[in-house]
């Protein structure tokens, strides 16, 4: 479990980068978020987004050990804010931090 969620982590951690970039490009280069390539650019990164979404909801119920009212409230978290767009937001608290992985090992 350890380990496929540090590949989440990494997959989040480029999902941030990649958006961070995208809007320091889009901050300073206003004319690239009207081209063909900032386009097809900015689809990309709502895909990845919503891919990896759809991955951690499914990690949530298939492999967290966590009760199902836990499970739910993480679902619904990551979709009411991916729906607003704050996808990002939502990822970086839907990881569980040492504490909770330390519970999980115990138990």
């Amino acid at each position: 479990m350890k380990h496929s969620l540090f590949i989440l982590k990494v997959l989040l951690i480029l999902l941030t980068v990649f958006q961070l970039w995208w809007l320091g490009a889009l901050f300073f280069e206003k004319e690239i978020a009207y081209s063909e390539y900032g386009q097809i650019l900015s689809m990309l990164l709502y895909l990845y987004g919503n891919i990896l979404t759809a991955v951690c909801i499914w990690y949530t119920w298939q492999r967290l050990p966590i009760a199902n009212n836990a499970k739910r409230d993480k679902t619904w978290m990551l979709i009411i804010l991916g729906f607003f767009g704050l996808g990002i937001i939502a990822l970086w608290l839907w990881l569980p931090n040492k504490r909770e992985m330390e519970k999980w090992r115990s138990s």
